[in-house]
């Protein structure tokens, strides 16, 4: 689902519009249904709450669900971007076997590499867009490491660890792109919408005098599922809009590499 847009809003305001949908909507379905309600329903309550409570617990079921999934592909990209500042930190340290003037020269790379992360790549990825085509630190610290040819045992050593620390960091780097575009499917965001709209939609079968009581209830239902609905959402794009996971890990990395 493109709703992209939609994490660029402040989250109160995203968070306000969404619910305000979902109230509207199940506000004016109650009162569009209530004539026909009236007319054909109204011995029909016991049935309705049956078949309301079976699939309210179905649906909460699957909210649930999806609702932890999200949260630990959030968390889990959370520590994939720790994990990359990590890795640079420990290469940047690992290079201090390499002999001058490489040592230098592959230290500032790696200094710009991490503030093309903060300063490039990041608010490309705030806006949902991929920075894939910033790798220009990225493709010539990884030609001048893998051309190096250790002349000693110790530089051997070192410089295998030091391959070793530059795989994890593109690994690492790899899987924060990817997740950029990450998110539910277009399928399951269907089969929440809809089960939202049958939930709410099962509480306009009900048929009582007290209509107050009764729309103040459709309401409540309404803005707990547009709320639950609003933290997949969020979740959903963990480097993506207002919400999204910071690059304090890199800043803190950033500052540990003195020139």
């Amino acid at each position: 689902m493109s709703m992209r847009w939609l994490h660029q809003w402040p989250t109160f305001w995203a968070g306000l519009l969404v619910v305000g949908i979902f109230v509207a909507v199940s506000l004016a379905g109650f009162w569009l249904t209530r004539p026909w309600v009236r007319k054909h329903c109204s011995d029909s309550n016991e049935l309705g709450n049956y078949y309301f409570a079976a699939v309210g617990v179905f649906y909460a079921l699957l909210m649930g669900l999806i609702a932890v999934a999200t949260w630990e592909n959030h968390s889990r990209i959370e520590d994939v971007v720790t994990g990359e500042a990590v890795a640079v930190s420990d290469l940047y340290r690992d290079v201090e076997a390499y002999p001058s003037p490489l040592r230098e020269e592959l230290r500032g790379l790696l200094r710009q590499y991490v503030q093309a992360v903060i300063e490039k790549e990041w608010p490309l990825q705030l806006r949902g867009e991929s920075p894939a085509k910033v790798v220009g630190p990225v493709d010539q610290l990884v030609h001048r490491m893998v051309t190096f040819e250790p002349a000693t045992p110790g530089q051997q050593i070192a410089h295998g660890e030091s391959l070793r620390q530059l795989n994890s960091v593109l690994s690492l780097r790899r899987q924060r792109l990817q997740a950029v575009d990450d998110g539910l499917s277009r399928l399951m965001w269907l089969i929440v919408l809809l089960g939202a709209a049958l939930t709410i939609g099962l509480t306009f079968f009900f048929c009582t005098d007290k209509l107050a009581i009764q729309a103040l209830l459709t309401v409540a239902l309404s803005v707990v599922i547009g709320l639950s609905i609003f933290l997949i959402f969020a979740l959903d794009g963990p480097l993506v809009g207002s919400d999204a996971v910071q690059p304090g890990s890199f800043q803190d990395a950033l500052s540990t590499m003195n020139p």
